[in-house]
Parts: structure tokens; C-alpha cells; sequence
């Protein structure tokens, strides 16, 4: 199944309630300059397919200029969208909600650096998704 890079509004983790959920789970990930916070919920067998959704934070204590923080925003939105399609070709069959909330823990910014994390990233998100869905069968 082939998948397009695209990053639409109803991707984006914007509940209050379930971000507050998912640093209460404490299902942590860390690769620098990432601290990944996750949940896999499993989805009613009306949904063929994995679904994701995610947050971006970058602290303004580390970032102090607004200009630069939202360009760092753009950077890993833009890297997460060039990333997930393979994620989702490798593991679409599990019917699950993935929720990822990313916090930018660097006081610089390297795009090659952001890139090779966030493909490490979701490397590991696919080893934890495929133990999450060997625990529900």
C-alpha cells in the first residue's frame, strides 16, 4: 500500500485532555533532540488502518526567539510528513490510534540532525507498536 506524505489539520493532537493523557501514561521515547511522549489506543474493527496523530513543543526557555522556534517547528513537522509514509507502509495493519507528542530538548537546531532522529524515531515507534499489538491478540 503506498501512502502519500501529506500532514492534514485532523492529524494534529490539539485535545487538552489528551496530551494531559499522555505524559500521564509516561510511555516515554528518547532520541536526541527528542523526547517522545506515546500512546497506542486500539481502534474498533471498523477502522482498516493505523491513524496518527501529533504534537510539536519547543520550549521557550530553550528557544528563546519566537521566530526561531517556529521555524524548528516547521523543520520537524516538515520531517515527521517526509517520514511517516514508510512508517505507515510498514505497519498499517495494526488498527491502532498512535499518539505522539514531540518535545524539542536541543538548544540547536541541525535539520540533518532532526531528520536522522525522527527516522530513528519511528523506528522504535514501529518495535513498540508491534509489541502493543502482540499484547491485544
Amino acid at each position: 500500500m503506498k501512502f502519500k506524505a501529506t500532514l492534514s489539520s485532523d492529524e494534529r493532537l490539539k485535545s487538552v485532555k489528551r496530551i494531559e493523557y499522555l505524559f500521564e501514561k509516561k510511555q516515554v521515547l528518547f532520541r536526541h533532540p527528542f523526547k517522545v511522549y506515546y500512546a497506542f489506543t486500539p481502534l474498533d474493527h471498523q477502522s482498516t488502518w493505523l491513524r496518527l496523530k501529533f504534537g510539536i513543543s519547543i520550549p521557550k526557555a530553550l528557544v528563546k526567539k519566537a521566530v526561531q522556534r517556529n521555524r524548528l517547528k516547521r523543520v520537524v513537522r516538515e520531517a515527521y510528513r517526509l517520514n511517516k509514509p514508510s512508517f505507515l507502509e510498514d505497519h498499517h495493519q495494526h488498527q491502532f490510534l498512535c499518539e505522539l507528542f514531540f518535545i524539542y530538548i536541543d538548544k540547536t537546531g541541525s535539520e540533518e540532525h532532526i531528520e536522522k532522529s525522527m527516522i530513528r524515531l519511528f523506528e522504535e515507534l514501529g518495535q513498540a507498536l508491534i509489541q502493543e499489538s502482540e499484547k491485544k491478540v
